[in-house]
């Protein structure tokens, strides 16, 4: 899939100051998702426990799975905030962040009816960005447009 521009044949007037951006999701971490990657890591790890290995190094496959697992869920966790889009630029805006930061999306977006995964870097400071979002961590009517957006 190529990476999606935001600039498209149609002009639309740049939203003048006070006026809500194009796009304004409210952005909460899906609980869809994170149920889906505990049964996943408890599927993995019942099965590293059942392979025919010596017990130590099905523990510590265990184990290394489980840490896996944590680690990503703390990634799900933190995308808490706003999503905005404006004037053929994606920001976002982490919850008790003052400013919001411009992203510039990259590489291989992932654009699925239930989930959305967005890869880029920060403009400013040129850091990796990435954003899981599943289908309950926006409203309805957002989800909708930021599908359409995206396939621009």
């Amino acid at each position: 899939m190529p990476t999606p521009v935001f600039r498209n044949s149609h002009s639309a007037p740049a939203p003048k100051s006070g006026r809500r951006p194009r796009l304004h999701c409210v952005v909460e971490p899906s609980r869809q998702l994170s149920v889906v990657q505990l049964l996943i890591t408890a599927t993995v790890v019942a099965a590293l426990l059942l392979m025919p290995l010596p017990w130590l190094l099905r523990l510590l496959l265990a184990c290394l799975a489980i840490l896996l697992s944590l680690r990503e869920r703390a990634q799900l966790t933190k995308s808490r905030g706003l999503l905005l889009a404006r004037d053929g630029s994606l920001f976002w805006r982490e919850q008790g962040a003052a400013e919001e930061q411009e992203i510039h999306l990259s590489g291989e977006q992932v654009l699925w009816p239930w989930l959305v995964i967005l890869k880029g870097r920060v403009c400013e400071t040129g850091e990796r960005f990435s954003l899981v979002l599943g289908r309950d961590s926006v409203s309805g009517d957002d989800w909708h447009y930021l599908h359409g957006m995206l396939r621009w």
